[in-house]
Protein backbone atom coordinates (compact mmCIF):
# COMPACT_ATOMS: atom_id res chain seq x y z
CA UNK A 1 0.00 0.00 0.00
CA UNK A 2 2.43 2.01 1.11
CA UNK A 3 4.82 1.49 -2.73
CA UNK A 4 1.13 2.78 -4.84
CA UNK A 5 0.86 5.70 -2.36
CA UNK A 6 4.84 6.81 -3.51
CA UNK A 7 4.33 6.09 -6.87
CA UNK A 8 0.78 7.68 -7.14
CA UNK A 9 2.64 10.63 -5.83
CA UNK A 10 5.77 11.02 -8.00
CA UNK A 11 2.97 10.42 -10.59
CA UNK A 12 1.58 13.08 -9.73
CA UNK A 13 4.45 15.45 -9.14
CA UNK A 14 5.34 14.92 -12.84
CA UNK A 15 2.27 15.63 -14.49
CA UNK A 16 2.01 19.29 -12.45
CA UNK A 17 5.89 19.53 -13.15
CA UNK A 18 4.81 18.86 -17.05
CA UNK A 19 2.02 21.43 -17.00
CA UNK A 20 4.30 24.29 -15.16
CA UNK A 21 6.65 23.66 -17.91
CA UNK A 22 4.04 24.47 -20.65
CA UNK A 23 2.82 27.34 -18.62
CA UNK A 24 5.95 29.09 -18.92
CA UNK A 25 6.96 27.90 -22.29
CA UNK A 26 3.74 29.48 -23.61
CA UNK A 27 4.03 32.75 -21.89
CA UNK A 28 7.58 33.49 -23.83
CA UNK A 29 5.66 33.94 -27.15
CA UNK A 30 2.09 33.50 -27.83
CA UNK A 31 0.94 34.22 -23.89
CA UNK A 32 2.38 37.64 -24.09
CA UNK A 33 0.83 38.42 -27.26
CA UNK A 34 -2.66 37.43 -25.63
CA UNK A 35 -1.85 39.73 -22.74
CA UNK A 36 -1.12 42.60 -24.77
CA UNK A 37 -4.26 42.30 -26.57
CA UNK A 38 -5.97 42.04 -23.60
CA UNK A 39 -4.84 45.48 -22.41
CA UNK A 40 -5.49 46.71 -25.85
CA UNK A 41 -8.71 45.49 -26.95
CA UNK A 42 -12.46 46.17 -25.85
CA UNK A 43 -13.84 43.39 -26.34
CA UNK A 44 -16.01 41.29 -23.78
CA UNK A 45 -18.05 41.93 -21.26
CA UNK A 46 -20.65 43.53 -18.70
CA UNK A 47 -20.71 47.42 -17.35
CA UNK A 48 -19.16 48.90 -20.21
CA UNK A 49 -16.51 51.49 -19.47
CA UNK A 50 -16.04 51.72 -23.52
CA UNK A 51 -17.92 52.23 -26.60
CA UNK A 52 -18.18 48.33 -27.83
CA UNK A 53 -20.93 46.53 -27.42
CA UNK A 54 -19.17 44.52 -24.88
CA UNK A 55 -15.58 45.29 -22.80
CA UNK A 56 -12.60 43.48 -21.44
CA UNK A 57 -12.19 46.76 -19.15
CA UNK A 58 -15.19 46.90 -16.64
CA UNK A 59 -15.71 46.36 -13.52
CA UNK A 60 -16.29 43.30 -13.54
CA UNK A 61 -18.41 40.90 -11.17
CA UNK A 62 -16.22 38.18 -11.79
CA UNK A 63 -13.52 37.12 -8.55
CA UNK A 64 -11.19 34.95 -11.21
CA UNK A 65 -11.18 37.75 -13.75
CA UNK A 66 -11.29 40.68 -11.00
CA UNK A 67 -8.29 39.24 -9.09
CA UNK A 68 -6.11 39.06 -11.98
CA UNK A 69 -6.92 42.14 -14.35
CA UNK A 70 -4.59 45.00 -13.61
CA UNK A 71 -4.57 48.31 -15.83
CA UNK A 72 -1.84 50.02 -13.60
CA UNK A 73 0.88 47.58 -14.82
CA UNK A 74 1.41 49.26 -18.43
CA UNK A 75 1.88 46.08 -21.21
CA UNK A 76 4.72 48.62 -22.62
CA UNK A 77 8.04 49.97 -21.66
CA UNK A 78 8.54 53.44 -21.83
CA UNK A 79 11.07 55.85 -20.23
CA UNK A 80 8.53 56.63 -17.73
CA UNK A 81 8.13 52.90 -16.37
CA UNK A 82 12.07 51.78 -17.46
CA UNK A 83 13.22 51.83 -13.94
CA UNK A 84 12.35 48.06 -12.70
CA UNK A 85 11.82 47.06 -8.50
CA UNK A 86 14.02 44.95 -6.87
CA UNK A 87 11.82 41.64 -7.22
CA UNK A 88 11.12 42.08 -10.87
CA UNK A 89 14.62 42.47 -12.10
CA UNK A 90 15.64 39.59 -9.94
CA UNK A 91 13.03 37.36 -11.42
CA UNK A 92 13.97 38.74 -15.26
CA UNK A 93 17.33 38.43 -14.88
CA UNK A 94 17.09 34.68 -13.43
CA UNK A 95 15.54 34.43 -17.27
CA UNK A 96 18.62 35.05 -18.74
CA UNK A 97 22.02 33.38 -19.92
CA UNK A 98 24.36 36.60 -19.83
CA UNK A 99 23.71 38.50 -16.59
CA UNK A 100 26.72 41.03 -16.87
CA UNK A 101 24.69 44.16 -18.93
CA UNK A 102 24.01 47.48 -17.51
CA UNK A 103 20.25 47.51 -18.01
CA UNK A 104 20.03 51.18 -17.52
CA UNK A 105 22.86 52.28 -20.05
CA UNK A 106 21.10 49.46 -22.40
CA UNK A 107 17.55 51.24 -22.04
CA UNK A 108 19.19 54.77 -21.98
CA UNK A 109 20.32 53.87 -25.82
CA UNK A 110 17.05 52.09 -26.57
CA UNK A 111 15.01 55.06 -26.29
CA UNK A 112 17.68 57.18 -28.28
CA UNK A 113 16.88 54.34 -31.41
CA UNK A 114 12.76 53.91 -30.24
CA UNK A 115 10.04 55.55 -29.05
CA UNK A 116 9.80 56.53 -24.94
CA UNK A 117 6.32 57.91 -24.63
CA UNK A 118 3.57 55.66 -23.15
CA UNK A 119 1.04 54.07 -25.92
CA UNK A 120 -2.62 52.92 -25.74
CA UNK A 121 -3.84 54.76 -22.57
CA UNK A 122 -6.99 56.86 -24.32
CA UNK A 123 -9.51 53.55 -22.46
CA UNK A 124 -12.52 55.52 -22.50
CA UNK A 125 -16.60 55.17 -22.81
CA UNK A 126 -15.75 56.90 -26.23
CA UNK A 127 -13.06 54.15 -27.57
CA UNK A 128 -14.00 50.48 -29.24
CA UNK A 129 -10.99 48.89 -30.22
CA UNK A 130 -10.94 45.73 -31.69
CA UNK A 131 -7.93 42.90 -31.91
CA UNK A 132 -7.36 39.82 -34.11
CA UNK A 133 -4.32 38.08 -32.48
CA UNK A 134 -3.55 35.54 -34.68
CA UNK A 135 -1.32 32.48 -33.72
CA UNK A 136 0.62 30.31 -36.42
CA UNK A 137 -1.23 26.78 -36.10
CA UNK A 138 -1.91 24.78 -39.39
CA UNK A 139 -5.45 24.93 -38.28
CA UNK A 140 -5.67 28.32 -40.16
CA UNK A 141 -5.50 26.27 -43.52
CA UNK A 142 -8.56 26.70 -45.63
CA UNK A 143 -10.29 28.54 -42.67
CA UNK A 144 -10.66 31.19 -45.02
CA UNK A 145 -10.37 33.73 -42.08
CA UNK A 146 -8.78 36.53 -43.81
CA UNK A 147 -11.40 39.17 -44.26
CA UNK A 148 -12.72 38.75 -40.53
CA UNK A 149 -9.11 39.27 -39.26
CA UNK A 150 -8.49 42.09 -41.14
CA UNK A 151 -11.63 43.98 -40.23
CA UNK A 152 -9.94 44.43 -37.06
CA UNK A 153 -8.53 47.67 -35.63
CA UNK A 154 -4.93 45.64 -34.79
CA UNK A 155 -4.16 42.45 -36.16
CA UNK A 156 -1.53 40.88 -33.90
CA UNK A 157 0.91 38.27 -35.57
CA UNK A 158 4.12 36.69 -33.41
CA UNK A 159 7.04 35.29 -33.93
CA UNK A 160 7.92 34.66 -38.25
CA UNK A 161 4.32 34.92 -39.11
CA UNK A 162 3.87 36.74 -42.53
CA UNK A 163 3.67 40.16 -42.42
CA UNK A 164 2.95 41.31 -45.83
CA UNK A 165 0.94 40.20 -48.90
CA UNK A 166 4.33 39.81 -51.08
CA UNK A 167 6.44 38.05 -48.82
CA UNK A 168 2.97 35.18 -48.46
CA UNK A 169 3.10 32.36 -50.35
CA UNK A 170 -0.64 31.48 -52.48
CA UNK A 171 -3.45 31.06 -50.09
CA UNK A 172 -1.56 32.62 -46.80
CA UNK A 173 -3.54 36.12 -47.21
CA UNK A 174 -6.68 35.06 -47.32
CA UNK A 175 -6.69 32.67 -44.56
CA UNK A 176 -4.47 35.12 -41.86
CA UNK A 177 -5.30 38.38 -43.30
CA UNK A 178 -3.37 40.73 -45.15
CA UNK A 179 -3.51 44.03 -43.04
CA UNK A 180 0.13 45.40 -42.19
CA UNK A 181 0.59 43.76 -38.46
CA UNK A 182 1.16 45.30 -35.27
CA UNK A 183 4.03 42.55 -34.18
CA UNK A 184 3.95 41.58 -30.86
CA UNK A 185 7.77 42.31 -30.55
CA UNK A 186 7.61 45.75 -28.94
CA UNK A 187 9.38 45.77 -25.20
CA UNK A 188 6.78 43.51 -23.56
CA UNK A 189 7.35 45.34 -19.91
CA UNK A 190 9.09 42.48 -17.58
CA UNK A 191 6.60 43.29 -15.41
CA UNK A 192 3.56 42.01 -16.97
CA UNK A 193 5.96 38.57 -17.36
CA UNK A 194 5.94 38.62 -13.48
CA UNK A 195 2.54 37.50 -13.26
CA UNK A 196 3.09 34.61 -15.26
CA UNK A 197 6.10 33.46 -12.57
CA UNK A 198 3.61 33.68 -10.17
CA UNK A 199 1.21 31.35 -11.96
CA UNK A 200 3.75 28.90 -12.29
CA UNK A 201 4.97 28.86 -8.74
CA UNK A 202 1.15 28.42 -7.62
CA UNK A 203 1.01 25.06 -9.92
CA UNK A 204 4.02 23.88 -8.43
CA UNK A 205 2.92 24.63 -4.82
CA UNK A 206 -0.55 22.72 -5.17
CA UNK A 207 1.81 20.08 -7.48
CA UNK A 208 3.25 19.12 -3.90
CA UNK A 209 -0.05 19.48 -1.52
CA UNK A 210 -1.87 17.92 -3.88
CA UNK A 211 0.79 14.51 -4.10
CA UNK A 212 0.21 14.20 -0.21
CA UNK A 213 -3.44 14.76 -0.44
CA UNK A 214 -4.51 10.79 -0.80
CA UNK A 215 -6.39 8.91 -2.72
CA UNK A 216 -10.16 10.60 -2.53
CA UNK A 217 -8.58 14.25 -3.82
CA UNK A 218 -7.13 12.28 -7.02
CA UNK A 219 -10.57 10.82 -7.56
CA UNK A 220 -12.17 14.17 -7.69
CA UNK A 221 -8.97 15.28 -10.19
CA UNK A 222 -9.67 12.82 -11.96
CA UNK A 223 -13.79 13.55 -12.49
CA UNK A 224 -12.66 17.13 -12.46
CA UNK A 225 -11.18 16.39 -15.95
CA UNK A 226 -13.92 14.98 -17.62
CA UNK A 227 -15.73 17.81 -17.27
CA UNK A 228 -13.07 20.42 -18.46
CA UNK A 229 -12.08 18.49 -21.19
CA UNK A 230 -15.79 15.96 -21.81
CA UNK A 231 -15.77 13.45 -24.19
CA UNK A 232 -16.47 14.54 -27.59
CA UNK A 233 -19.02 13.39 -29.66
CA UNK A 234 -17.78 14.52 -33.32
CA UNK A 235 -14.84 15.74 -35.11
CA UNK A 236 -14.79 19.66 -34.50
CA UNK A 237 -12.89 20.91 -31.64
CA UNK A 238 -16.15 21.84 -29.86
CA UNK A 239 -18.97 19.72 -30.01
CA UNK A 240 -22.37 20.49 -29.28
CA UNK A 241 -23.47 16.78 -28.56
CA UNK A 242 -21.11 15.81 -25.35
CA UNK A 243 -21.92 14.08 -21.97
CA UNK A 244 -21.85 17.54 -20.70
CA UNK A 245 -21.42 18.34 -16.94
CA UNK A 246 -23.40 21.57 -17.37
CA UNK A 247 -26.93 21.20 -15.80
CA UNK A 248 -28.39 23.74 -17.53
CA UNK A 249 -27.59 22.79 -20.61
CA UNK A 250 -27.67 18.45 -19.76
CA UNK A 251 -31.32 19.24 -18.01
CA UNK A 252 -32.31 20.87 -21.54
CA UNK A 253 -30.82 18.99 -24.56
CA UNK A 254 -32.50 16.00 -25.98
CA UNK A 255 -31.70 14.17 -29.24
CA UNK A 256 -34.42 11.54 -28.51
CA UNK A 257 -36.43 14.06 -30.17
CA UNK A 258 -35.89 14.13 -34.05
CA UNK A 259 -36.53 18.40 -35.35
CA UNK A 260 -37.82 17.09 -38.71
CA UNK A 261 -41.10 15.06 -39.34
CA UNK A 262 -40.81 11.89 -41.13
CA UNK A 263 -43.08 8.75 -41.57
CA UNK A 264 -41.76 7.19 -38.32
CA UNK A 265 -41.87 9.81 -35.92
CA UNK A 266 -45.78 11.43 -37.74
CA UNK A 267 -47.65 9.67 -35.51
CA UNK A 268 -48.28 12.71 -32.89
CA UNK A 269 -48.90 11.96 -28.95
CA UNK A 270 -52.93 13.64 -27.58
CA UNK A 271 -50.40 16.30 -25.64
CA UNK A 272 -48.56 17.12 -28.36
CA UNK A 273 -51.38 17.37 -31.08
CA UNK A 274 -53.85 19.43 -28.58
CA UNK A 275 -51.30 21.92 -28.02
CA UNK A 276 -50.47 22.08 -31.92
CA UNK A 277 -54.46 22.45 -32.07
CA UNK A 278 -54.59 25.36 -30.46
CA UNK A 279 -52.52 27.76 -32.59
CA UNK A 280 -54.42 27.16 -34.88
CA UNK A 281 -57.78 28.69 -36.15
CA UNK A 282 -59.51 25.99 -38.36
CA UNK A 283 -58.85 22.90 -36.51
CA UNK A 284 -61.33 20.50 -38.65
CA UNK A 285 -58.60 19.18 -41.01
CA UNK A 286 -57.84 15.68 -40.85
CA UNK A 287 -53.93 15.00 -39.55
CA UNK A 288 -53.30 12.00 -40.95
CA UNK A 289 -55.04 12.27 -43.94
CA UNK A 290 -52.71 15.51 -44.80
CA UNK A 291 -49.74 14.02 -43.58
CA UNK A 292 -50.39 10.76 -46.08
CA UNK A 293 -50.43 13.13 -49.03
CA UNK A 294 -47.48 14.93 -47.90
CA UNK A 295 -45.04 11.89 -47.98
CA UNK A 296 -46.38 11.32 -51.12
CA UNK A 297 -44.91 14.31 -52.39
CA UNK A 298 -41.90 15.09 -50.44
CA UNK A 299 -39.78 12.42 -49.02
CA UNK A 300 -40.70 10.51 -45.47
CA UNK A 301 -37.45 9.57 -44.40
CA UNK A 302 -35.39 10.55 -41.69
CA UNK A 303 -32.51 13.21 -41.66
CA UNK A 304 -29.32 14.02 -39.73
CA UNK A 305 -29.01 11.40 -38.21
CA UNK A 306 -25.65 10.85 -38.92
CA UNK A 307 -23.85 12.50 -35.82
CA UNK A 308 -20.64 10.91 -34.40
CA UNK A 309 -16.97 11.01 -34.10
CA UNK A 310 -16.18 11.16 -37.18
CA UNK A 311 -18.66 14.08 -38.02
CA UNK A 312 -17.95 17.76 -37.66
CA UNK A 313 -20.97 20.12 -39.05
CA UNK A 314 -20.33 23.31 -39.18
CA UNK A 315 -23.88 25.58 -39.24
CA UNK A 316 -24.58 29.44 -39.88
CA UNK A 317 -27.70 30.39 -38.67
CA UNK A 318 -28.18 33.71 -40.54
CA UNK A 319 -30.83 36.04 -39.18
CA UNK A 320 -32.48 39.30 -40.87
CA UNK A 321 -30.93 42.08 -38.21
CA UNK A 322 -29.59 45.27 -39.22
CA UNK A 323 -26.79 44.68 -37.59
CA UNK A 324 -25.57 42.58 -40.12
CA UNK A 325 -24.98 45.93 -41.99
CA UNK A 326 -21.10 46.79 -42.66
CA UNK A 327 -19.99 43.36 -40.82
CA UNK A 328 -18.04 41.53 -43.63
CA UNK A 329 -19.33 38.72 -42.22
CA UNK A 330 -20.13 37.12 -45.75
CA UNK A 331 -16.92 34.77 -46.33
CA UNK A 332 -17.07 33.85 -42.28
CA UNK A 333 -20.84 32.64 -43.11
CA UNK A 334 -20.26 30.64 -46.47
CA UNK A 335 -17.23 28.92 -44.59
CA UNK A 336 -20.29 26.98 -42.52
CA UNK A 337 -21.37 23.42 -43.90
CA UNK A 338 -25.04 24.65 -43.45
CA UNK A 339 -25.84 27.71 -44.31
CA UNK A 340 -29.48 28.49 -42.92
CA UNK A 341 -31.45 31.44 -43.98
CA UNK A 342 -34.99 32.66 -42.90
CA UNK A 343 -38.09 33.73 -44.75
CA UNK A 344 -37.84 36.54 -47.85
CA UNK A 345 -34.35 37.43 -46.20
CA UNK A 346 -32.49 39.18 -49.74
CA UNK A 347 -28.59 37.69 -50.85
CA UNK A 348 -28.36 40.26 -53.97
CA UNK A 349 -26.38 43.03 -53.32
CA UNK A 350 -25.68 42.39 -49.58
CA UNK A 351 -23.19 39.20 -50.00
CA UNK A 352 -20.44 41.13 -48.36
CA UNK A 353 -22.20 41.13 -45.16
CA UNK A 354 -24.66 38.09 -44.98
CA UNK A 355 -22.57 35.80 -47.93
CA UNK A 356 -24.28 34.43 -51.05
CA UNK A 357 -24.68 30.46 -49.93
CA UNK A 358 -27.84 29.01 -48.70
CA UNK A 359 -28.23 25.70 -47.45
CA UNK A 360 -31.60 25.77 -45.80
CA UNK A 361 -34.25 28.07 -46.25
CA UNK A 362 -36.57 28.20 -43.22
CA UNK A 363 -40.25 29.77 -44.40
CA UNK A 364 -44.07 29.29 -43.37
CA UNK A 365 -46.56 29.93 -46.03
CA UNK A 366 -46.96 33.68 -45.34
CA UNK A 367 -43.13 34.15 -45.71
CA UNK A 368 -43.08 31.75 -48.36
CA UNK A 369 -40.46 33.03 -51.78
CA UNK A 370 -39.21 30.36 -54.38
CA UNK A 371 -35.35 28.95 -54.06
CA UNK A 372 -32.52 27.32 -56.08
CA UNK A 373 -32.55 23.98 -57.04
CA UNK A 374 -29.84 23.58 -54.67
CA UNK A 375 -31.43 24.84 -51.23
CA UNK A 376 -33.37 22.42 -48.79
CA UNK A 377 -36.80 24.14 -47.54
CA UNK A 378 -37.25 23.70 -44.12
CA UNK A 379 -41.22 24.64 -43.38
CA UNK A 380 -42.29 25.26 -39.70
CA UNK A 381 -46.09 24.19 -39.75
CA UNK A 382 -48.08 26.22 -37.29
CA UNK A 383 -51.18 24.99 -38.04
CA UNK A 384 -52.19 21.74 -40.15
CA UNK A 385 -53.31 23.61 -43.12
CA UNK A 386 -49.26 24.68 -43.36
CA UNK A 387 -49.10 21.12 -44.44
CA UNK A 388 -52.12 21.20 -46.93
CA UNK A 389 -50.34 24.65 -48.38
CA UNK A 390 -46.71 23.02 -49.28
CA UNK A 391 -48.07 19.85 -50.61
CA UNK A 392 -50.37 21.95 -53.02
CA UNK A 393 -47.77 24.60 -53.66
CA UNK A 394 -45.70 21.58 -54.78
CA UNK A 395 -48.20 20.21 -57.18
CA UNK A 396 -51.69 21.59 -58.20
CA UNK A 397 -51.86 25.30 -56.42
CA UNK A 398 -55.20 24.95 -54.98
CA UNK A 399 -54.47 26.08 -51.62
CA UNK A 400 -54.12 30.10 -52.38
CA UNK A 401 -54.95 31.09 -49.13
CA UNK A 402 -53.98 30.35 -45.22
CA UNK A 403 -54.82 33.18 -42.89
CA UNK A 404 -53.82 35.46 -45.61
CA UNK A 405 -53.42 34.89 -49.40
CA UNK A 406 -50.17 33.10 -49.94
CA UNK A 407 -48.26 31.76 -53.05
CA UNK A 408 -50.02 29.23 -54.82
CA UNK A 409 -47.08 27.21 -56.41
CA UNK A 410 -43.30 27.64 -55.05
CA UNK A 411 -40.32 26.76 -56.93
CA UNK A 412 -38.24 24.05 -54.81
CA UNK A 413 -36.69 20.85 -55.50
CA UNK A 414 -39.43 18.27 -53.80
CA UNK A 415 -36.48 16.12 -53.11
CA UNK A 416 -35.08 19.32 -50.61
CA UNK A 417 -38.04 19.60 -48.60
CA UNK A 418 -38.19 18.68 -45.06
CA UNK A 419 -40.86 19.41 -42.38
CA UNK A 420 -40.36 20.59 -38.49
CA UNK A 421 -41.71 18.22 -36.31
CA UNK A 422 -44.64 19.32 -34.29
CA UNK A 423 -43.24 17.26 -31.43
CA UNK A 424 -40.16 18.91 -31.50
CA UNK A 425 -41.74 22.56 -31.65
CA UNK A 426 -43.37 21.60 -28.86
CA UNK A 427 -40.52 20.39 -27.22
CA UNK A 428 -38.34 23.64 -27.90
CA UNK A 429 -41.29 25.52 -26.59
CA UNK A 430 -41.58 23.37 -22.88
CA UNK A 431 -38.18 22.85 -22.14
CA UNK A 432 -36.50 25.89 -23.77
CA UNK A 433 -38.52 28.53 -23.16
CA UNK A 434 -40.59 27.14 -20.41
CA UNK A 435 -43.67 27.85 -22.18
CA UNK A 436 -42.98 31.46 -21.77
CA UNK A 437 -45.10 33.31 -24.64
CA UNK A 438 -47.54 31.36 -27.12
CA UNK A 439 -45.32 29.81 -29.32
CA UNK A 440 -41.65 30.19 -30.16
CA UNK A 441 -40.58 32.65 -32.92
CA UNK A 442 -39.21 31.22 -36.29
CA UNK A 443 -35.80 32.81 -35.81
CA UNK A 444 -35.46 30.51 -32.04
CA UNK A 445 -37.05 27.82 -33.84
CA UNK A 446 -34.30 27.80 -36.11
CA UNK A 447 -31.35 28.15 -34.11
CA UNK A 448 -32.79 25.01 -31.82
CA UNK A 449 -32.64 23.17 -35.37
CA UNK A 450 -29.30 23.96 -35.60
CA UNK A 451 -28.15 23.03 -31.79
CA UNK A 452 -29.94 19.70 -32.30
CA UNK A 453 -28.48 18.69 -36.12
CA UNK A 454 -25.21 20.58 -36.54
CA UNK A 455 -21.64 19.87 -34.43
CA UNK A 456 -20.77 24.03 -34.13
CA UNK A 457 -23.19 26.79 -34.50
CA UNK A 458 -22.19 30.34 -35.64
CA UNK A 459 -25.07 32.42 -34.94
CA UNK A 460 -25.79 36.22 -36.97
CA UNK A 461 -28.04 38.93 -37.45
CA UNK A 462 -29.65 38.61 -34.46
CA UNK A 463 -30.78 41.48 -31.70
CA UNK A 464 -30.23 45.37 -31.97
CA UNK A 465 -27.66 47.01 -34.30
CA UNK A 466 -24.51 48.85 -32.50
CA UNK A 467 -26.70 51.81 -32.55
CA UNK A 468 -28.89 50.45 -30.64
CA UNK A 469 -31.91 50.62 -33.16
CA UNK A 470 -33.80 47.70 -34.63
CA UNK A 471 -34.23 47.05 -38.52
CA UNK A 472 -33.66 44.67 -41.28
CA UNK A 473 -30.05 44.68 -43.29
CA UNK A 474 -32.35 45.39 -46.13
CA UNK A 475 -34.15 48.31 -44.97
CA UNK A 476 -33.23 51.92 -44.33
CA UNK A 477 -35.54 52.75 -41.68
CA UNK A 478 -34.92 52.37 -38.15
CA UNK A 479 -36.72 52.28 -34.61
CA UNK A 480 -35.65 52.67 -31.53
CA UNK A 481 -37.25 49.30 -30.09
CA UNK A 482 -37.95 46.14 -31.41
CA UNK A 483 -41.66 45.58 -32.98
CA UNK A 484 -43.96 43.87 -31.37
CA UNK A 485 -43.11 40.05 -31.15
CA UNK A 486 -46.63 38.77 -31.36
CA UNK A 487 -47.36 35.38 -29.56
CA UNK A 488 -43.13 35.05 -29.55
CA UNK A 489 -41.54 36.00 -25.77
CA UNK A 490 -38.78 37.82 -27.24
CA UNK A 491 -36.75 38.76 -24.15
CA UNK A 492 -36.57 35.14 -23.10
CA UNK A 493 -35.25 34.35 -26.18
CA UNK A 494 -32.70 36.67 -26.46
CA UNK A 495 -32.02 35.59 -22.55
CA UNK A 496 -31.88 32.07 -23.76
CA UNK A 497 -29.60 32.60 -26.67
CA UNK A 498 -26.88 34.67 -24.28
CA UNK A 499 -26.56 31.43 -22.03
CA UNK A 500 -26.24 29.48 -25.01
CA UNK A 501 -23.28 31.44 -26.29
CA UNK A 502 -21.80 32.14 -22.78
CA UNK A 503 -21.95 28.37 -22.35
CA UNK A 504 -20.03 28.21 -25.75
CA UNK A 505 -23.25 26.12 -27.38
CA UNK A 506 -22.73 28.83 -30.07
CA UNK A 507 -20.46 31.76 -31.20
CA UNK A 508 -22.75 34.88 -31.17
CA UNK A 509 -21.84 37.31 -33.49
CA UNK A 510 -23.71 40.61 -32.80
CA UNK A 511 -21.85 42.96 -36.17
CA UNK A 512 -19.36 45.35 -35.30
Amino acid sequence: MLGLKNRTRKLLIVLFCICAITIITFSYSSTSSLQLAFWRSDKPVSKALCACRQCISVEDEDPWFRKRFNTSISPLLSQKNAMLSNDTFKWWQRLQTKKNANYSAVVQKLFQVVPGEGHYKDSGPNRCRTCAVVGNSGNLKGSDYGALIDSNDFVIKTGRCALLQDSQPPGVSEELGAAACLRALAPVLPTVLTQFYTVYKRLIHFGRSFAFAGRRKLHRCVHLSYAIVRRALCACRQCISVEDEDPWFRKRFNTSISPLLSQKNAMLSDDTFKWWQRLQTKKNANYSAVVQKLFQVVPGEGHYNDSGPNRCRTCAVVGNSGNLKGSDYGALIDSNDFVIRMNKAPILGYEKDVGNRTTHRVMYPESATNLQKDTSLLLIPFKTLDLEWITSALTTGTVKRTRMPVMAKINADKNKVLIYNPTFLKYVYDVWLERHGKYPSTGFLTLMFAIHVCDEVNVFGFGASKDRTWQHYWETRKFLQSKPTGGHAGDYESITMKLLACKNKMKLFEGR
